[in-house]
């Protein structure tokens, strides 16, 4: 009996649906406009709690939010991080969380959100956005061990991305073109790529 029912209101089911198809195709349609209009209106947003928050929160936790935030495209995100990142400068770190993001970021079709990557990473190397630090690294973009160099050329890099000496850094790099060692070449190839200032 329960068989039977089941399967009567099963069939009265495909009867309504074969019935009225395009009356269902057009509330599905209008269902998926209002969805897509509720989202233009209602874009991301870091919210006034969330922005009091902060200031409770340690500088690992405030960068990695910000960079979270900053990916997904919230809007103030960016400005919370400029205005916050030179505070952070050797007290975060480039930990298993804030790396993820990092890469994620450093890969977004976003040059702002390339940016707040870029500045984090300078902030988690401690590294000050001035010529000294330039002049500090450069001896080791030229010469020594690999690892070194490779960290000199990146840091050498990024600091030019960010507007510190950007024709000296792209010499600095340059000068390693034909290096014997194929990792140094591939650091400095890949310096270059964060060339464009954002």
């Amino acid at each position: 009996m329960i068989t039977v029912a089941v399967a009567g209101v099963s069939l009265g089911v495909l009867l309504m649906a074969r019935a009225r198809p395009a009356q269902l195709g057009k509330r599905s349609r209008n269902f998926s406009a209002c969805r897509e209009n509720r989202n233009r209106l209602r874009p991301n947003v870091l919210s006034e709690h969330e922005i009091e928050g902060l200031d409770k929160m340690t500088p690992q936790s405030q960068a990695q939010l910000l960079l979270e935030r900053s990916i997904n495209h919230y809007r103030g995100a960016n400005d919370q991080i400029a205005t916050r990142v030179d505070s952070w400068r050797g007290k975060i770190k480039l930990d298993q969380s804030l790396n993820s993001l990092f890469t994620t970021a450093l890969n977004s079709d976003d040059l702002r959100v390339r940016a707040a990557a870029i500045e984090i990473d300078l902030a988690c190397r401690n590294l000050g956005k001035s010529s000294s630090t330039v002049d500090r690294l450069e001896p080791d973009a030229h010469v020594g061990e690999q690892g070194p160099r490779a960290n000199a050329l990146w840091d050498i890099a990024l600091l030019g991305n960010r507007g510190v000496q950007p024709e000296r850094a792209l010499q600095i790099l340059l000068a390693s073109i034909h290096d014997s060692n194929v990792n140094i070449r591939y650091w400095e190839v890949e310096g270059p790529a964060f060339g464009d200032d954002p």
